[in-house]
Formats: structure tokens, sequence, C-alpha cells
């Protein structure tokens, strides 16, 4: 079986949910005896699409007869690969532009059970299946001297305490609720890695009417290595948005990091409160628990996260994905 695995950018540092992703499917064909191929012109069986810019390239490959696959809602931190919109009034939605895409895949993969809902009920009418999300624990292989790589590249002081944060800066209400929240929390540093940031940094100075704290690193993307050493030596990960955060959910399991989400994260079926993450109801109660984990030792779900992450490797989610697969092609030669 040879598999086209697809998600194109010019763009690295702005397609880092996408490319991960990418990487992560292509690990999971490759722990299951499946080829995958970077070229759809090669001979091949199946192909997988991650974002709407490859359209043409779905199209293309039903042209040839080829079965397709599209993956959403796997990245929504990043804009050039999400799906969902949350709006106030209408709710969650998917751009028409978006249905017409999936409608077009012989099969659509979601992560959980509440996104297949939210895709049917936005008038998805492809066959969806679920397949979890799944990580390359090997990534997080603690070796000697790791966590120090983000410490000499920021230098960061030895005793200093890290609190991380992914996403985009146009997410302003997420860069709201992490300035309210280091705001009083002085006695931690927060760093944001983020897509999308403005060359201006004034244009942070101030977001939603709150002031960006001084205890706050508003940062590009980094390379993998760099990223990894932050989570290591991070006390904390913080999910402040509506959108599920799946790639970083899966990473804080695997590196032992433990998890704080604001609201109840309905979209994230990973983030279980009390057994795999804290989950708060406003931005006062996470502070609140900041400043009392800060004075003594507080019971964690680090754990519990760690075990979760061992469920989603890439051998286990992909043999899912394997038999996902099989079924297409199954599918076709009872149709010759």
């Amino acid at each position: 079986m040879k598999v086209f695995v697809c998600f194109s950018s010019k763009n690295k540092s702005e397609a880092f949910e996408g490319i991960r992703f990418r990487k992560t499917l292509k690990g999971e064909c490759e722990e299951n005896d499946i080829s995958w191929i970077s070229s759809q012109w090669s001979t091949l069986d199946l192909a997988h699409f991650i974002c709407i810019n490859d359209f043409s390239k779905l199209n293309d490959s039903k042209l040839d007869g080829i079965k397709t696959v599209v993956s959403p809602f796997y990245c929504e931190n990043n804009p050039l690969t999400s799906y969902l919109r949350f709006g106030k009034n209408k709710g969650v939605t998917i751009p028409k532009r978006k249905i017409k895409f999936l409608n077009s895949a012989d099969l659509v993969l979601v992560p959980n059970l509440e996104l297949k809902k939210i895709a049917v009920s936005c008038g998805v009418k492809s066959r969806i299946e679920i397949l979890p999300n799944a990580i390359n624990l090997s990534r997080f292989n603690k070796n000697k001297g790791e966590e120090d790589v983000f410490v000499r590249y920021f230098r960061i002081r030895p005793y200093e305490k890290i609190i991380t944060c992914t996403g985009s800066y146009k997410d302003k209400r997420k860069l709201k609720s992490l300035y309210e929240i280091a705001s009083y929390c002085p006695g931690y540093k927060f760093i944001f890695f983020g897509i999308k940031k403005s060359k201006l940094s004034s244009s942070y100075r101030k977001v939603k009417g709150v002031l960006k704290p001084k205890n706050v690193m508003l940062e590009h993307l980094v390379e993998d290595d760099i990223y990894r050493s932050c989570l290591l030596r991070s006390s904390f990960y913080l999910i402040l948005g509506e959108a599920p955060d799946f790639i970083g959910t899966l990473d804080s399991f695997a590196s032992s990091t433990q998890i704080l989400a604001l609201n109840e994260q309905k979209f994230n079926d990973l983030l279980k409160d009390k057994e795999t993450c804290f989950l708060f109801k406003n931005e006062k109660e996470i502070l609140d628990y900041l400043d009392s984990v800060y004075h003594e030792n507080l019971n964690n779900t680090i754990i519990a996260g760690s075990e979760m992450a061992k469920k989603h490797s890439l051998a286990k989610v992909g043999a899912m994905l394997k038999g996902y697969y099989l079924s297409l092609l199954e599918k076709e030669r009872e149709n010759d």
C-alpha cells in the first residue's frame, strides 16, 4: 500500500502544526508497514490531505481514481489548518468552502465523537470515522542536559518557574487571558510561542485593554529541540483557547508537564478534569491555583497524562489508520 501524505506550505514557520501532523501521519505509516510518498505523481493507492489549500490536488487524485482521505480538527491552533469557527451567537461552525472540501473526500477522519457530531451538524456528508491523535513518544526520551538547551537559548535563570502556552498571535482573547493571569503571578515566567506575529512589538503592548506584564515573553516558533526542552523545563502548560489543542496536550503529557486549562474544553477528550489536567472556569481560578502551588506542593495529574500519551503512540493509532485505509481499498475492489 502506498499513500500520498500531503500538506503544502511555502512558509514553514506559519505551518507548524500542519507540518507536525504530517510527520505524525508518516510515522504512523512507518510503524505499520505502510509506504508513504511525497509526490502526487508517483504510483499510489491513497491520498491523505490536511489543509484546504490542497483542494486542487485532492480533485486531481479523484480524477485519477485514487481514494482520498482528509483529516480536519487535528491542528486548530494554526490558522492555515483550522476548520472550526467559534462565534458568540452562531456557536461552532465550519466555513462553507471547507465543508465542500470535506464532502469531496471518500473518508473524513476526526479526533473524537464530539467533533464528528460538529462535522455532521455543519453539513459533512462524507463517511466520517474517529481516529485519535498520535504522538511520537521517542521525541521526549529525556537525554542528559536536554532541559538546558532551552535555558541557554533564552538565558533563563535556573530558579525561574516556567509556564508555556502556544497559539496564534491573531487570537487576542487568548493573549488577554494570558496577560491577566501573568499580571497576578509575578513569581512565574510565561512564554507564549505563536505564529502570525507582527514585526511591531508595540502591537502586543496592550491587548483588549490589558497591558503586557514584564514576566511574559512573546516568541516566534522555535526549532523542535528548543521547544521540547522548554516543555521538559516547564512547570505548567496553559490551554486558554476554545479550539482543541491536541498537539500541545499530547506533548505536555509526554514531557510530564502539568496542564492547566480554561473552561470545559469539550472538544478535547484527552483533557479530563482532575484526571489528566485541571480545568478552571475563569482566569481568577487559575491564578489562585498558581498562587497556592507556588507555596506548597499540591496533587498533580502528570502520571495519568503520561499513561494517556502511551495509549496514543504511533504504532497503536497507526494500526487504526491502516484499518481505515484498507477498508477504502477493499470497498474499491468490491465496486470493480
